[in-house]
């Protein structure tokens, strides 16, 4: 079995993190602009409102990276977790939709008839909170257990956060220009939502499930066809090293965290033995 076949499959599995993560950050800042647009009908079309939107949406995305980031440190397939949040997104955009257009406005209080500008204040943060901030929770998970499911024990940590950020960042980009200049001119705020659920509930199901079921098995099988090298690297201690690094940077990954352990210990210990 070469190995080098199911490092290829581990690679496309990795693609499909980072088109999740691309994705994740296409309908989140999609959202927010269809969000932007439908609050301020009730808000105004104000920088006040503006902030009021962004300042929720950046704690929900806060909240949720932290959420992430301490789920990625205890889970032991963050990969499994990702799909998860991917696939809450077109329920929390289905929240969002329906307190927008058939909640909020018929809620019995009137902030105009309020002259303390503070309540004004707190009651409008309420009402951007109720609808959109569920909606802002699994995106910003998305992230940093994007980086824990792509991540292997001894690569380069700068690469791999930079990977995932830039397709995120340019995500988020083709999102902005996509839903604010193109869809909602021309098909209106109502199908842009149905877009983005579409966008979430089909594409996102999708390569969830990818990442969910495609991704552990090549890398079970790569690593077994790596320990067959090892095995038969005999002698040649370079050559037991290269395999040893290649079993200890997807090990952990695949489910096989004892055998990542077992590869990092030969590692360290060839290493000793090199400097001394």
């Amino acid at each position: 079995m070469d190995s080098r076949i199911h490092l290829h499959q581990y690679v496309e599995c990795r693609r499909t993190n980072n088109a999740l993560s691309a994705l994740s950050g296409l309908t989140a800042i999609g959202a927010e602009v269809v969000w932007t647009r439908l609050l301020s009908l009730m808000l105004g079309a104000t920088v006040y409102t503006f902030s009021l939107i962004l300042a929720v949406v950046l704690v929900g995305l806060g909240a949720g990276s932290s959420v992430g980031a301490w789920l990625a440190r205890i889970v032991r397939h963050p990969r499994t977790v990702l799909g998860w949040t991917q696939l809450l997104l077109p329920v929390c955009i289905a929240w969002t939709g329906y307190m927008i257009a058939r909640s909020l406005p018929y809620w019995p209080v009137n902030p105009a008839l309020s002259t303390d500008p503070w309540l004004t204040f707190q009651f409008d943060m309420m009402r951007c909170a109720w609808a959109i901030l569920p909606g802002t929770l699994p995106w910003g998970a998305s992230f940093p257990l994007a980086i824990a499911a792509a991540a292997g024990q001894g690569e380069d940590a700068g690469r791999l956060v930079g990977r995932v950020y830039a397709a995120n960042t340019v995500g988020g980009i083709v999102g902005a220009i996509a839903f604010s200049v193109l869809l909602i001119p021309a098909i209106g705020t109502q199908d842009a939502q149905r877009v983005l659920k579409v966008l979430a509930s089909q594409r996102t199901a999708e390569l969830a499930a990818l990442a969910l079921h495609a991704c552990a098995a090549p890398m079970r099988a790569a690593i077994m066809a790596y320990v067959a090298e090892l095995e038969a690297a005999g002698p040649d201690m370079a050559g037991v090293h290269a395999t040893a690094h290649e079993i200890r940077g997807f090990a952990e990954n695949a489910g096989l965290a004892t055998t990542g352990r077992i590869a990092d210990n030969l590692c360290r210990y060839m290493d000793d033995m090199a400097r001394a």
